[in-house]
């Protein structure tokens, strides 16, 4: 989440690398900072506040991109260290996670992969999954997340003993992003109901012959136009719009609205199957209404639009950015 102070500076993004370390290794964090008209924001003081121990991380200015690259951090022991981000002297709600896994706890798998930790099209095209084991001392109550390396993240609250192992579909529920070729880094981490943090020893998977980088523009959600869906705007549903180059009758559209909770735990994910008309083309855009019944109540939430396309003229399956927006349906 964007977090705006009062000089109109945002913290964009914090990242590490790696995102998930050994004990002892060193992570890297990168904060980057953009301005009130969304340029990078360079010659900006950011610092890192370690809220374990109270020690400071920097500062580092921003360079001309905006961001501040900081020293290595370790830590001796598996756990997460949150360092909550500053600029100048001004707290934000931005944190940075510090991750160190403990390699006792089950690393999670994924199907058609587990031979030699490599996706190709034909095992994509099977089905991909990413399991959570059943880790040691699973507890009701536990709060789950689970990475696809940078891509993608969701959570998972345990509320039965049987909700593990938890099966994802990556072809499905994940961003298309998800499988383009490259190399990943899958892990989940829980906090305890004594708030203790785990993380599982990331378990790595290459993708070749996997989906295109995003090459349409993310669709449009006009009612979102503020950044957010309200409880007027979910009342009668809202509309997305998808407009790209070339746009021709009887063209394949599947749209993917994927709702999250406060705590982004994935509450809604639903996908709509659109033909486009000539109309449309006509038009330069087409509009796909997502029902009232998939905006689901839920305060300081947010969703995930984005879209397949599959040419009527049988070219290959392109696909969209992903927009993100809130959803605060509570009155």
């Amino acid at each position: 989440m964007n977090v705006f102070l009062s000089a109109g500076e945002t913290v964009l993004s914090v990242t590490s690398e790696p995102m998930a370390a050994a004990p002892g290794e060193d992570i890297i964090f990168a904060v980057t900072i953009i301005d009130a008209d969304s340029n990078p924001a360079g010659g900006v003081s950011v610092s890192l506040l370690n809220v374990e121990d109270n020690s400071t991380v920097g500062p580092v200015i921003t360079d001309a991109t905006g961001v501040a690259i900081f020293d290595a951090v370790t830590r001796a022991t598996p756990g997460v260290v949150f360092y909550q981000v500053y600029i100048e002297s001004t707290a934000t709600e931005s944190i940075g996670q510090a991750r160190f896994y403990d390699s006792s706890i089950k690393f999670p798998t994924v199907t058609n992969a587990m031979d030699d930790h490599a996706l190709d099209e034909y095992e994509i095209a099977a089905g991909v999954q990413m399991i959570v084991p059943v880790y040691h001392n699973v507890n009701v109550g536990d709060y789950l997340t689970y990475y696809w390396g940078s891509e993608f993240h969701a959570s998972h609250s345990i509320e039965e003993l049987s909700d593990l192992p938890l099966t994802l579909d990556v072809n499905n529920q994940f961003p298309p992003s998800c499988l383009v070729d490259g190399d990943y880094e899958v892990f989940y981490q829980y906090l305890d109901e004594a708030g203790n943090a785990n993380v599982s020893k990331p378990w790595a998977v290459t993708v070749s012959g996997g989906n295109q980088p995003a090459t349409l523009t993310p669709p449009s959600v006009p009612e979102a136009d503020d950044g957010w869906i309200n409880i007027s705007d979910a009342a009668d549903g809202t509309n997305i719009g998808i407009s790209y180059k070339s746009m021709q009758a009887n063209d394949a559209i599947t749209l993917t609205w994927q709702v999250y909770d406060e705590g982004k735990v994935i509450i809604e994910s639903v996908q709509y199957n659109y033909s486009v008309l000539a109309s449309d083309v006509t038009n330069g855009f087409c509009t796909i209404p997502v029902l009232a019944t998939d905006i689901p109540v839920v305060q300081r939430g947010s969703a995930d639009v984005w879209y397949t396309m599959q040419p009527a003229n049988g070219d290959s399956i392109q696909t969209s950015e992903v927009a993100h927006i809130g959803i605060d349906t509570v009155a």
